[in-house]
């Protein structure tokens, strides 16, 4: 029998280096550093997802607490117009602006992709108020690649 046909008890060819083991610890910190880094892109995207709807809803709010009720008209979707004229829109605001004396402080933002009516945003804000503090919902619509107001809600927070 040649050298070369010589074998080990586990049947590694003499002069073949077996390959170590990774340890458990090692394999267990790839995972995690795996799951850690998807994690961050599922939350890079979500971001970049809800970046142009919320710059459109910073802006309706920024106009309603202003008392600019046109340009805040003009952030709204045609089927939103359909429910609210704009003298009726402009009432409303010049109720409540003079209430929301706060900062926006944004709570949370999310985008769907999935709804009947095509691609939604909602992104909710806390209002420090001059008689109370305000949590103002203001859910939008993508139309022909423009993000645009479908309703906004305020309730007072409990």
């Amino acid at each position: 029998m040649e050298t070369s046909d010589k074998k080990l008890i586990d049947n590694t060819p003499i002069g073949v280096k077996k390959p170590k083991k990774m340890s458990a610890k090692k394999v267990a910190a790839i995972a995690l550093g795996g799951v850690v880094i998807f994690i961050a892109i599922i939350l890079i995207i979500a971001n970049i997802a809800t970046n142009a709807p919320l710059k459109i809803s910073d802006e309706f709010m920024s106009d309603i607490q202003n008392n600019k009720a046109t340009a805040a008209y003009d952030l709204m979707s045609a089927d939103a117009k359909t429910t609210i004229t704009a003298s009726e829109f402009t009432k409303t605001v010049e109720k409540i602006s003079p209430y929301l004396t706060g900062e926006p402080n944004l709570q949370s933002k999310e985008a769907n992709t999935s709804t009947e009516s095509g691609t939604t945003a909602k992104i909710v804000y806390e209002i420090k108020g001059s008689d109370a503090t305000y949590t103002i919902t203001v859910s939008l619509v993508e139309n022909n690649g423009k993000w645009q107001v479908q309703t906004f809600e305020s309730k007072l927070k409990k």
